[in-house]
C-alpha cells in the first residue's frame, strides 16, 4: 500500500502512515502479522509537516506574481489553522486556557504533526516535495534532513525553486516548474511500481 497527497492531503497521508507504523512497532497493528509496517511508501507534496511551529513568511520576488503557485501569507494560513483546530463543542473546554492546552496537545501528536514522529515509524519509501515560495517548506526540509539520517529509509524528492504552493497544478509546458513537476510525478509512479513488486530504477 502507498499513501500520498498534496498539501493537507499530504499531511493526512504522512500522519496516517506514521500512526500505523507506530502501531506495527508496538506489535498491535490490526494489519498483516501485526508487526510489519502496513504502508510501504508515502508520497507528500508540500505537506503540513508540523503544526507546532512558528509560521513565518518566506521571501518571494517583489512586484506582480510571475511564478506558478499560490501565495500563502501568514495571515491566510493563520485562518486555515484556526479552522482546523476550532473547539468542536461550544464552551467545551470551558476556558480559553484549557482550549489552548487541548489544541497544543493535539498539534503535538504525530498523527497530525508527522514531523514529531520517530523516523522509524515512517514507511521505507518516502517522497517529500517542497516549494521555495511556500513557508511549509521550512518544516518540510527539516523533516527531509531527519530522514537522511535514517539509513533504513529510501528518500526522494526535493525543494522546487522558483515556485509556490500547488505549483504543479498550474504550471504548463515551457513554464517554471513544469519539468520538475514531470520529474516528481515520475518518481512517484516509480515508487508505486517498486512497492508493487516491479523492478524499476528510481
Amino acid at each position: 500500500v502507498t499513501l500520498g497527497g498534496f498539501s493537507a492531503g499530504a499531511n493526512l497521508a504522512m500522519g496516517l502512515s506514521v500512526d500505523l507504523g507506530n502501531q506495527a512497532h508496538k506489535g498491535v497493528s490490526p494489519y498483516g502479522d501485526g508487526k510489519s509496517h502496513p504502508i510501504h511508501a508515502v508520497i507528500a507534496f508540500y505537506p503540513v509537516a508540523k503544526w507546532v511551529s512558528e509560521r513565518v513568511d518566506v521571501p518571494v520576488p517583489p512586484g506582480p506574481q510571475t511564478w506558478p503557485g499560490i501565495p500563502l501569507p501568514k495571515e491566510v494560513t493563520d485562518i486555515f489553522d484556526d479552522s482546523y483546530w476550532f473547539s468542536p463543542v461550544l464552551n467545551d473546554p470551558p476556558t480559553a486556557e484549557e482550549d489552548r492546552a487541548r489544541v497544543k496537545a493535539w498539534m503535538e501528536m504525530p498523527l497530525y504533526s508527522p514531523a514529531c514522529a520517530d523516523s522509524k515509524d515512517f514507511p521505507q519509501y518516502i517522497e517529500l516535495v517542497t516549494c521555495e515560495y511556500d513557508h511549509l517548506s521550512i518544516e518540510g526540509e527539516k523533516l527531509r534532513e531527519a530522514f537522511s539520517k535514517d539509513k533504513t529509509k529510501q528518500v526522494y524528492g526535493r525543494r522546487i525553486d522558483g515556485v509556490g504552493h500547488s505549483w504543479d497544478l498550474v504550471t504548463a509546458p515551457g513554464q517554471t516548474g513544469y519539468k520538475e513537476r514531470c520529474e516528481m510525478y515520475d518518481i512517484a509512479a516509480r515508487i508505486i511500481a517498486r512497492v508493487g513488486g516491479i523492478e524499476v530504477e528510481i
